[in-house]
This record gives structure tokens, sequence and C-alpha cells, in this order.
């Protein structure tokens, strides 16, 4: 996927520490089409019905609802599911990271997240999400 096609793209970003959405916030300037910001998975929810990112990043420990809840209510959503989640997270468990894929995740980063780490797993979701789009495309 060319840098072109993610500047085109859009990315929430759930994470109720405001110092990481800052700091999210300047990693994607000028990387991605369109950043939304949310500092808890309830409004993300909320706002999912008026917004549609590409892909969705997304916190596990937040105070109102975890990461893996709000995973869990866009996979029961067929019109949502399709979005990939990634989870970023400093816990390093094993056992935390098998959660987040049952949740649905497609990706989890580790925090601190590097610019450079973020946008290839980013451009390969999309890639795999538009790849899927074309197959069921082709095959309806």
């Amino acid at each position: 996927m060319n840098q072109k096609k993610i500047t085109r793209s859009s990315v929430m970003i759930v994470d109720d520490d405001p110092a990481d959405l800052d700091l999210f916030r300047e990693l994607f300037q000028g990387q991605v089409g369109r950043t939304f910001l949310f500092s808890s998975g309830r409004a993300a929810l909320n706002a999912l019905d008026r917004v549609e990112p590409d892909v969705i990043l997304l916190d596990i420990r937040m105070p109102d609802m975890d990461g893996f809840e709000v995973c869990r209510r866009i996979q029961c959503d067929e019109r949502l599911r399709e979005i990939p989640v990634i989870f970023i997270s400093a816990l390093p468990e094993m056992e935390t990271r098998l959660r987040a894929f049952t949740a649905g995740a497609v990706d989890y980063v580790m925090k601190p997240v590097s610019l450079e780490t973020m946008m290839a797993r980013i451009k390969v979701h999309l890639a795999l999400t538009a790849l899927e789009h074309s197959r069921n495309r082709t095959s309806l």
C-alpha cells in the first residue's frame, strides 16, 4: 500500500491518557487523512454512529470500559466488525495479548509505539481489509 493511500485513511485512537493521545496526534499528523481521538471506550463507541474510521487503535486499560469490551462490542456490530482493531498497550503478558485477539483484535502493539512500527501495522491491515473487500465483491 503506498503513502498516498494511507494519507486518505482515517484512524480512531482510543486511550484515556491525554499524553498518549497528544503523542498519537503528533505521530500521525501528515501521515493519515483524519485522526479521531477519544479518551474513553464509551465515547468512541458512541462516535462510531457518525464517524467511519479505517482502523481503530485501542488501549486496554480505561476506566469506564476496558478495551476488550469495546472491541467485543465493535465485533458484535455487523456494520463495524470489518474495521481492523489494533490494541496498543504497555501490558506485556501473553495472556493479555491472547485476550485481545479473542476479543477480535487483528494486531497488538506494545507501548511505547514508534511511528514506523505503527504505520507499517496500519498499512498491512488496510491492505488486508482492501483485499478482503475485493474478494467479497468478486464472489458476489
